[in-house]
């Protein structure tokens, strides 16, 4: 039985409402779909915990100026599912699929540092046998929104140039607090964290205008028609910001950001089928400046963690 299968309209329903106001309260969120506030809630719980739905914080640490995040595009010389399982156990690693394409997997890694990210890249070869590895250091994101591929809307300009939003410790529990669960209420943030629930609303609020935090609505393969994702690492000729203005625009593009070492542009895009996936590529490569594209089609997700990256206390700058 697929999670298609075990979707109905109500379902669907949520699952659009929730797309587009992954936060919306259970009140709201039942008055859009016409049932109760009960049902409602105890529809999403289902939805989550059968992962037809991912709902979660992501923290910008471009925008947080906080520890150093990388996608890594992994050939390992064994087993590539063996490798992306080996991966997936580290705790920097937010992110691990089996791919396919001219990597056998990728993993997105969040580390404290440099330093940091030098010894899990080396510590990761060594575990895999020398595997193959290329590195694409996160400079910034353009857009990270994954609402877009089912309403068809770009999001043009998504991206705005923001100064280092700094956060202190309270934020940091909260952005742990949402990592885990995008849709934990402000009694519930508040709870855990130790603070008023004015005082985690009026902080929650404030990441998400800064653009420090986005939660958002991940929807799995098989559900809304969407057949798979798919990454794309993209080589440039001039800026690299003006071609991820205009890859953000695109509504199958889930996220967009900008990146340093073995590609420009690092994408994450939607596709219905086959042919989608081919047409998005070649709008993908009509980009102004764009010089070369690649693409990683997920084969199998590993891991997907949020909380991966975030620190108790942030992390400090090497002296």
């Amino acid at each position: 039985m697929t999670r298609q299968d075990v979707v109905d309209d109500v379902d669907l329903a949520i699952i659009r409402a929730l797309v587009e106001s992954p936060r919306c309260s259970y009140s709201e969120l039942a008055e859009s779909v016409g049932v109760t506030a009960g049902t409602a809630k105890a529809r999403v719980k289902r939805l989550q915990e059968s992962r037809c739905v991912t709902i979660a914080g992501r923290a910008d640490p471009a925008i947080l100026g906080y520890g150093v995040f990388a996608f890594a595009f992994i050939e390992p010389g064994g087993s590539t599912l063996e490798a992306a399982r080996l991966v997936s156990e580290r705790h920097e690693t937010a992110f691990a699929a089996v791919v396919g394409g001219s990597a056998g997997l990728i993993a997105e890694l969040r580390c404290r540092d440099w330093h940091d990210l030098i010894r899990v890249v080396g510590d990761t070869r060594r575990e895999l046998g020398s595997a193959h590895t290329r590195i694409a250091i996160l400079q910034s994101y353009y857009k990270h929104d994954w609402s877009t591929f089912h309403s068809g809307v770009s999001a043009a300009g998504a991206h705005d140039e923001r100064p280092p939003y700094r956060i202190d410790d309270i934020d940091t529990d909260i952005l742990r607090v949402l990592a885990r669960d995008g849709r934990a209420t402000y009694a519930e943030i508040a709870r855990r964290v130790a603070v008023s629930s004015g005082t985690a609303r009026q902080r929650v609020r404030h990441m998400q205008q800064t653009g420090a935090l986005t939660v958002q609505t991940v929807v799995s393969p098989g559900i809304l028609g969407l057949a798979g994702y798919a990454a794309v690492g993209m080589s440039v000729a001039g800026p690299a910001c003006e071609a991820a203005r205009e890859l953000a625009a695109q509504a199958p593009v889930a996220l967009a950001a900008t990146v340093l070492g073995a590609f420009d542009i690092v994408a994450e895009i939607g596709y219905r089928d086959l042919g989608h996936l081919l047409e998005t590529l070649d709008v993908l490569r009509g980009i102004p400046g764009v010089t070369q594209i690649e693409s990683f089609p997920y084969l199998a997700e590993i891991k997907e963690s949020m909380e991966a990256g975030i620190w108790t206390t942030a992390p400090q700058k090497p002296s």
